[in-house]
């Protein structure tokens, strides 16, 4: 690292407002960019901050250097060289949002596409790419890849109070939309462009052509750079064959990502401590046997659920007819009384609570037509019941002012798997309640001894 900055490698300096030194390193004297809280949302500082990584990617690339990029919510369960021992013809390599991994592993060519899962020869449309995971390999073409990116990013500048919006405006270029449409051939996104229909470039099918037809684009399969949603919804928190896991598909902010992160047990900054006493308990579970049905089948197989609006569904209306739906959200219930009964027994015993492992039956979403009548998420392969994430139910901001403030300790379901967190953890320490089936509806039981 020190001969790299003796070297001067392109820097942007990232200062964090009045608490920044203003101290330029040795090797510039730029300023800092001085960024509010939601730096992401800052489409010109954001940018700025692409147009630095893509000119570091460049001058590695220059240099004969392989280079391996990841957003700061990514967390490596490998070596990131392990990355670059894949899909060996590619020029570059890229991760993507696609979440239903049996259609990703198909890298057949076929013109039926799932979404966000577009990436195999014959595609037609939903092509897209994540910039958080990129690998480029010394090559020409990713050379010329990663110069026009820098190029093209570098060019925008956004009119003023277009960087403070959202996606929505013409200043809101950022390195992800730039790089996909340089992939795409095209200075828009849609179907229609250069790329489509996407053709083989080797590997099988895992490697295709981007829209110039020279460069050579890896899509990384879902299985390897993991989102938060295939890594903690789909596979339950197991690593399996995830190199890096980013955390993409977290509905809860940064306080979402930072619990997964201790769920997971990839927090290394402050590992979850040993020795405390604790208390944990089972949470209510599915109702056993088949699933109810995705919809009531009055309605028929293939009809749409009624009463519809641009909005969605009325509350009363999707319970009527999503069997599934109401299941759900009676599971919820009892999982919101267990916890809070659990919480109070904590705190009256002076013990570190551990979170449940919560069953759910249904995924959350910003739009209700993004999961009903099924309840999974569009185009993911979302297990039923599966591990349900803490912002699932809760809001992890509120929850975090338990231990902010001192009121009560929580920690993650994952605490006692050595697995996910090695430090040892005494039995001895532990106190199970027990959610009694013969509780009265909405009950919690409070069975277990102490430790």
């Amino acid at each position: 690292a020190t001969r790299l900055l003796a070297r001067r490698l392109p820097t942007l300096r990232v200062g964090l407002g009045s608490n920044d030194t203003g101290r330029a390193p040795p090797q510039t004297k730029a300023p800092p960019v001085e960024v509010s809280a939601n730096f992401r949302l800052k489409f010109s500082m954001f940018r700025a901050y692409g147009v630095t990584k893509a000119d570091l990617i460049v001058w590695l690339l220059r240099a004969g250097r392989p280079a391996v990029v990841s957003d700061v919510d990514c967390a490596w369960l490998s070596r990131p060289q392990a990355l670059l021992e894949l899909q060996p013809t590619a020029d570059v390599l890229a991760g993507t949002d696609c979440l239903d991994t049996a259609a990703d592993d198909d890298r057949s060519d076929r013109s039926s596409v799932v979404p966000r899962c577009g990436h195999h020869p014959g595609s037609l449309w939903s092509a897209w790419f994540n910039t958080g995971v990129l690998a480029f390999r010394p090559t020409a073409e990713a050379l010329s890849l990663a110069s026009e990116w820098r190029d093209r990013m570098a060019s925008v500048s956004g009119k003023p109070g277009e960087n403070d919006c959202d996606h929505g405006c013409a200043g809101a270029v950022d390195d992800q939309l730039t790089f996909n449409q340089i992939v795409a051939g095209s200075p828009t996104k849609g179907k229609g462009e250069p790329i489509y229909p996407l053709r083989a470039a080797g590997d099988g099918g895992r490697v295709v052509f981007d829209g110039s037809r020279r460069r050579k684009i890896g899509p990384v399969s879902a299985r390897v750079i993991c989102s938060g949603h295939v890594f903690h919804i789909q596979q339950a928190v197991e690593p399996r064959a995830c190199l890096v896991m980013h955390l993409t598909f977290v509905e809860a902010g940064l306080a979402g990502k930072f619990w997964r992160m201790r769920e997971a047990g990839l927090w290394r900054l402050a590992p979850e401590p040993a020795g405390a006493r604790y208390l944990s308990y089972t949470p209510a579970q599915p109702e056993p046997g088949p699933l109810l049905p995705a919809r009531d089948p009055a309605l028929g197989p293939k009809a749409d659920l009624p009463g519809r609006t641009k909005d969605g569904w009325d509350v009363d209306t999707a319970l009527r007819h999503t069997p599934r739906l109401a299941a759900h959200l009676a599971l919820a219930d009892k999982h919101i009384v267990g916890l809070r009964n659990a919480m109070a027994i904590a705190r009256a015993l002076g013990r570190e609570l551990i979170m449940p492992r919560w069953l759910c039956l249904c995924e959350r979403a910003q739009a209700p037509w993004d999961i009903l009548p099924g309840c999974v998420k569009v185009g993911a392969s979302t297990p039923l019941p599966f591990v349900c994430p803490v912002e699932n139910l809760l809001d992890v901001e509120e929850l975090e002012q338990l231990w902010l403030t001192g009121y009560l300790q929580v920690r993650p379901w994952t605490l006692l798997n050595a697995s996910f967190h090695p430090q040892q953890h005494r039995p001895a320490a532990v106190t199970t309640v027990k959610w009694l089936p013969d509780e009265a509806e909405g009950g919690g039981g409070s069975g277990g001894g102490s430790g």
